[in-house]
Order: C-alpha cells, then structure tokens, then sequence
C-alpha cells in the first residue's frame, strides 16, 4: 500500500524527513556502508535537484532537512535513492556474507509481497513540512544530537556522518549542504 503525504504545491516550504530500515536493523555500522548513503545524497544534490539543507546518517535511519528544485520532485528523489542505496547494500551485505541481515530482509519482502529480494527500508519516508524558523531550529537541533542521545558521541559535531560540524563547528562535513541561516 503506498503512503500518501502531503506536499504543499507553492514550493514555499522545506521538509523534515525520516527514513528507517525495516526493523531498525543497523546496517550502516562501517564507513562502506555510509558511503553508499553519502554518495547517493551527493549524486542527488548534483544531478536530480535535491537540496540538502541538514542531516544525521544513523546506524538504521537517516533524518535530513530538504527541498528540491523543481519543488514536485522531492518524492521521486527520495524513492530513487532508497531505491539505489536498497541495491548497493544488499550487493554489499552478500559480499559480506551477513546471511542474517540478508534474512531479515528476504522475509521483509515476502511479508510486503514485493516482487524484490529484499527489502531494506520501510515503506514512505515521512515529510514533515517545516513552516517557522523555531520549526526549524528544533528539527535541526533534534536532527544534530540525535548521535549524542544513542550514545555514539558526546558532542553533535563528533559524528562524522551528520551536518552538525556545517552547523556548529564551521567547517565543512562528509557530504556538501544548502546550508540555511539559523
């Protein structure tokens, strides 16, 4: 069944979104397997209109603050790199031999009756347009000490995958972002 959101046509508005592997598996615990999420993030920035304003990349999920030019391609963005990054991660979980995930995974698509393999994400991805500067500043902030929350590090801008160090440390992070004033 695909979800429907809502997506506010006159484009005057960025989105908070979020999307999680199926059973919050942590599948991204290597630089290998962030690297597929980076390079889709960037291979969208400089080829599909994608605008990546903010993001954490967490071990099952990925919260990013975006829009797109045109505005109407957000969607078709999002499906197409969780499509590719499906594939890239499940040809990296086979060479890896990860039978377990890989299971996990297999049984997931049965369940959902897909015609795939496998299936890595959960269906939809959750926009959450964000309408006010304090909206904003909240969703970045949430987005930014999530790795600290888990435990991972102590400081937002210790996490290699997120825009925290764009943000907080002033440099510059793993991916580029349409970075925004807060």
């Amino acid at each position: 069944m695909a979800h429907k959101y809502r997506h506010y046509p006159d484009g005057e508005y960025i989105y908070f979104i979020t999307s999680t592997i199926i059973d919050w598996i942590p599948l991204f615990l290597s630089h290998r397997y962030f690297t597929i999420l980076t390079d889709a993030f960037t291979y969208c920035r400089a080829n599909k209109g994608l605008h990546l304003h903010a993001y954490v990349l967490m071990p099952n999920h990925f919260h990013i603050i975006a829009s797109s030019e045109p505005r109407p391609a957000l969607p078709g963005i999002i499906r197409d790199l969780k499509r590719y990054t499906s594939r890239e991660v499940t040809r990296c979980l086979e060479e890896d031999g990860a039978r377990l995930q890989l299971e996990i995974l297999e049984r997931a698509a049965m369940d959902a009756g897909r015609n795939n393999d496998y299936s890595v994400w959960r269906e939809g991805y959750h926009p959450v347009a964000i309408r006010t500067q304090r909206f904003f500043r909240q969703k970045l902030d949430y987005l930014h000490d999530n790795p600290v929350r888990k435990g991972l590090v102590r400081a937002p801008e210790g996490w290699l995958y997120s825009s925290a160090f764009d943000y907080i440390g002033g440099g510059v992070g793993m991916m580029e972002i349409d970075r925004l004033a807060v």
